[in-house]
Parts: C-alpha cells; sequence; structure tokens
C-alpha cells in the first residue's frame, strides 16, 4: 500500500491547451498531478483516490467492471499488515441500482454495513465501509472485499416510459343533461365516477370533474398514459361510454401538466 501525491482534476470534456498547461504546472509546483475526470463515474473515483490518499496508506486497488443481475462481484483479496483501518468505497452510475459492500476477515467473518462497530454511509450512486483493526480480535492476513447487488429483482427495471397528457371532454348527449338526468344515466354517471377514481388512485388520472358551462355542462378529466392507445382502451371502458347512453370524449393532447 502506498501513498500518491495530491491530485487536481478537471471536470470539464475540453479545455484550451494553455490552460491545461498552467494547471498542470500549478499542480506540479505544489507536488501534485493535474489530470481530467471524463465524467460522474470517473469523478467518484478520483475523489474516493483523493481523499483515501491523505491518510497513512493509499488506495491498494481501484477496479472497473460490470455487475450481471443478481450475482456478487468476485472477492478481490488484499493484505494486511499492521494498518489501523480498513475503508472500502464503490460507486455505480445509474441511480436506479443499489450496491452493496462485504469485506471477509482472513478467519472467515463476512463484514457488512449491518454489522455493529462500524462506520458507514450510503448515497445514491456510492456507499463505504470503514473497519477499524483489530476487528473482532482480527488485524494482519489476507482480507476480501466484493460488490453484491441486492437478490430478488432480476435486471434493474428499465426506465419508466415518459408519459404523455391529454385533456379529455365526455360531451353530453343534450345540454341539459347533467340537470334532468333520468335513472339509467344518474346509475351509469355515478360508475362513471367510481371508475375514474380508481384511475385518479392509480396515477393515470390527475384531475377529473363536471364542468358548469352556461352553454351546456360537460366533464373534464387531465390524464397521464404513457400513449394514446391506453388512454381510448380507458375511454373505452369507462362505464359512461359502455352504458351507450349518448355521451361521447373529445381528446386534446397537452405538452405537459404542472401538478
Amino acid at each position: 500500500m502506498s501513498r500518491v501525491s495530491p491530485v487536481v482534476a478537471s471536470v470539464h470534456s475540453a479545455r484550451p491547451l494553455w490552460v491545461r498547461a498552467l494547471l498542470t504546472s500549478l499542480a506540479t509546483s505544489h507536488g501534485g498531478l493535474y489530470m481530467r475526470a471524463g465524467g460522474a463515474l470517473a469523478l467518484e473515483k478520483f475523489f474516493s483516490n483523493a481523499f483515501g490518499n491523505i491518510f497513512e496508506a493509499g488506495i491498494l486497488f481501484d477496479p472497473e467492471f460490470d455487475l450481471p443481475a443478481n450475482q456478487p462481484g468476485a472477492a478481490i483479496p488484499f493484505n494486511v499488515c499492521g494498518e489501523e483501518t480498513i475503508t472500502a468505497v464503490t460507486g455505480w452510475d445509474r441511480t436506479d441500482a443499489q450496491l452493496l459492500l462485504e469485506v471477509t476477515s482472513p478467519g472467515g467473518a463476512v463484514i457488512a454495513a449491518t454489522t455493529a462497530g462500524l462506520e458507514t454511509a450510503a448515497g445514491k450512486t456510492w456507499t463505504f465501509l470503514r473497519i477499524p483493526l483489530p476487528f473482532g480480535g482480527e488485524r494482519n492476513g489476507k482480507w476480501s472485499v466484493r460488490v453484491v447487488r441486492p437478490g430478488g429483482g432480476g435486471e434493474f427495471p428499465p426506465p419508466t416510459p415518459a408519459l404523455r397528457y391529454f385533456m379529455c371532454r365526455l360531451l353530453p348527449p343534450r345540454a341539459t343533461f347533467m340537470q334532468d338526468m333520468n335513472a339509467d344515466e344518474r346509475s351509469a354517471m355515478q360508475a362513471h365516477a367510481a371508475y375514474w377514481r380508481v384511475k385518479l388512485a392509480e396515477g393515470a388520472a390527475i384531475a377529473f370533474g363536471p364542468v358548469a358551462d352556461p352553454a351546456g355542462g360537460y366533464g373534464l378529466g387531465i390524464l397521464a398514459v404513457p400513449d394514446e392507445a391506453t388512454l381510448r382502451a380507458f375511454q373505452a371502458a369507462d362505464p359512461a361510454i359502455v352504458a351507450r347512453i349518448g355521451l361521447r370524449y373529445e381528446t386534446t393532447p397537452m405538452v405537459t401538466v404542472v401538478h
């Protein structure tokens, strides 16, 4: 285990050559090294390296790999000889993912974030364990660390499809419909309201209700659906349409909805 010089990193993809030369000169004059981080994961790795190297023992290894679904990473061995702390850090590049760390002692004890006596922390795309030594009476010898993806979920779920928004008007068969519904029409409209309350709870309906237009009332709904086919299916299953009492939908796409 060894230390390296301090590092100054650039997070931009391109800089004029004279700027790079200036930063290189500045870092070198302070006993450091100028480098560029090409992305968010590279930047996380840089900070992990930078903070690791301010201690007596520096970075031991820094692998980068893809981890298949429901499989732990390979155990990576390392030797401890007199150190007082082990710090394991992992980062990943997707916010819809979660990874865990497991450290195994020379005697076979598995140490994770839930183990008492550790310092642990985690963010959306990183986690670390800091283990004080000796731990459980163990210090020197061959340790190992591996990254684990929690089981049970298969591959990471695909991104949620982008939603499309629609304004839907439910037009009645006559201008006085809201005032003079007969028993069959009233029953259909009560079932209609119950149907859309379920869609509201599911998130497909953002808002709905009757509009008291002086020229003739109508129903209004704002829907969020992945595509127009889904919208048409929802409308076709509406009890007010199924009842065939003369109601029909008029639909207009919306650019977006703020709610």
